[in-house]
C-alpha cells in the first residue's frame, strides 16, 4: 500500500533553508550552545518548487506552510519570491513560522500584503516576555520581534503567537495572551515541548525536567511529555519495546501531507527527515543512513528525480507501511520517529488539535 497517491496531497510542509539567527538550546542546529558542524547551510532553489508546484497540484492543496526543523523560513534569501510563486500556481492557503527577531520592519509589511488571503498567516514564536523569551530564543532581541509583529499586523497579515512553555515562563502565560491581544493578534497557541525527551532518554528509559545551556538551566516545568513518556517506559519495559510493538497512525497521512527539506529531499513527514544531521550516536540517524544504504542518497531528491518517481519509490510505495508492522531492526526498520510522534499511547508533537497545544482565538475586535 502506498503511502500517498498524487490524487491524495492536500498538504506540503516545506523547509526552505537551514538558516537561522538564533541558537535555541534543544534545536537540532545547536550543540552544546554553538552551530551544529555538521549542518550545511543550504536553501530550496526554484529548480525544486517548480518542479513540485505544477498548478493542478497546486489547485488540489489546502494547506502549504514553511516551517523548520533547523532553519528559521524568514532567513530564506527568497522566501518573498517563493510564496509569491506558490500564489502565481494556485496555492489558496499558506503559514510561515519564524522567531520574528530577523528581517526589516518593511520586509514584514511586504509578506502581510502577499499573505492576503483570509485563512494565511504567520505564526510567530515567542516563548516568553521581555524578560524570558531570550533564555530559550538565544540570541533574540525582543525590541525587533515586537518590531515586525507589529509591521506585519499593520500591513493586513494576521498572526498567531505560538509559545512553549517551561518553567521560567509558565506563570507570564496569561500576561502574554493579554499583549498578543492587545497587539492585534487572532489566535494564542500555548504548546508543550517534547524535546525534554532525547535520544539518551529513550535508550536509557529515564526522563530529565531540565537541559543544560550556555546561560544555565532550562526547566521544564509542568509538561505532560514527561510524565507521559515515564508510563511508557514502565507499561512496556524499554521504550525499544514500545516502538516495536505500538500501532501506527500517521498524522501526515491522515492529513494527506508531505515534507520537502532545505535539500529538497521530500519525506513523508518533518520527524521522519529531521535526524540527517542529528549529533551522533543517534537512533533516528542511523535509521535514515540504513535507508540510504539500500536505497541510495537522493532517492526522494527533486533535484533528480520527479514527484512521480519518489511517489513510486518502493520505500514510498509499499515499503514505508509495511515497516509499520515490523521492527526497529528490521533491514527496512520501523523508524523511532514513526512509532514515537504516531503511536497509539503516547503524544509526541505540539501540532494543532494534539493534547499538548492549545489554542485561543482572539477576539481582536474588543
Amino acid at each position: 500500500m502506498a503511502y500517498l497517491l498524487r490524487e491524495q496531497i492536500r498538504e506540503i510542509h516545506i523547509e526552505p533553508t537551514s538558516r537561522c539567527n538564533l541558537l535555541c538550546p534543544q534545536c537540532a542546529r545547536t550543540t552544546k550552545g554553538k552551530p551544529n558542524a555538521e549542518l550545511p547551510i543550504r536553501d530550496i532553489p526554484r529548480q525544486s518548487y517548480e518542479s513540485l508546484f505544477d498548478q493542478d497540484l497546486s489547485r488540489q492543496l489546502h494547506h502549504v506552510y514553511f516551517c523548520g526543523n533547523y532553519g528559521d523560513p524568514a532567513a530564506a534569501p527568497g522566501l518573498l519570491e517563493d510564496v509569491e510563486f506558490l500564489r502565481s500556481r494556485g496555492v489558496r492557503r499558506i503559514t510561515v513560522f519564524s522567531n520574528g527577531s530577523i528581517r526589516t520592519t518593511d520586509w514584514w509589511r511586504e509578506l502581510g500584503k502577499i499573505l492576503c488571503e483570509p485563512e494565511d498567516k504567520v505564526a510567530f514564536s515567542i516563548d516568553g516576555l521581555e524578560s524570558t523569551n531570550h533564555l530559550y530564543r538565544v540570541n533574540a532581541n525582543w525590541q525587533k520581534i515586537m518590531d515586525n509583529c507589529k509591521a506585519f499586523i499593520s500591513s493586513g497579515g494576521r498572526a498567531r503567537w505560538d509559545w512553549l512553555t517551561f518553567s521560567h515562563n509558565e506563570h507570564q502565560v496569561e500576561e502574554a495572551r493579554s499583549l498578543s491581544k492587545q497587539l492585534g493578534f487572532s489566535q494564542f497557541n500555548c504548546k508543550a515541548t517534547a524535546r525534554f525527551v532525547t535520544d539518551k532518554n529513550y535508550k536509557s528509559g529515564e526522563a530529565t525536567d531540565r537541559v543544560k545551556t550556555s546561560g544555565g538551566e532550562i526547566e521544564a516545568g509542568a509538561n505532560k511529555n514527561l510524565k507521559d513518556f515515564s508510563s511508557i517506559v514502565e507499561r512496556f519495559g524499554s521504550w525499544k519495546a514500545y516502538v516495536n510493538q505500538t500501532g501506527i497512525k500517521c498524522k501526515y497521512q491522515h492529513l494527506g501531507a508531505l515534507y520537502l527539506d532545505f535539500e529538497s529531499e521530500l519525506w513523508p513527514c518533518c520527524w521522519t527527515g529531521a535526524p540527517k544531521y542529528f549529533v551522533r550516536p543517534n537512533t533516528q540517524r542511523e535509521q535514515l543512513e540504513k535507508l540510504w544504504t539500500r536505497y541510495g542518497r537522493g532517492f526522494n531528491s527533486l533535484e533528480e528525480k520527479s514527484l512521480a518517481e519518489i511517489l513510486g519509490h518502493p520505500w514510498f510505495k509499499s515499503e514505508l507501511l509495511k515497516s509499520w508492522g515490523g521492527d526497529m531492526d528490521d533491514e527496512v526498520p520501523k523508524l523511532l520517529a514513526c512509532g514515537r510522534t504516531c503511536g497509539s499511547d503516547y503524544e509526541f508533537t505540539g501540532m494543532q488539535g494534539t493534547s499538548n497545544s492549545r489554542i485561543d482565538n482572539l477576539d481582536v475586535g474588543d
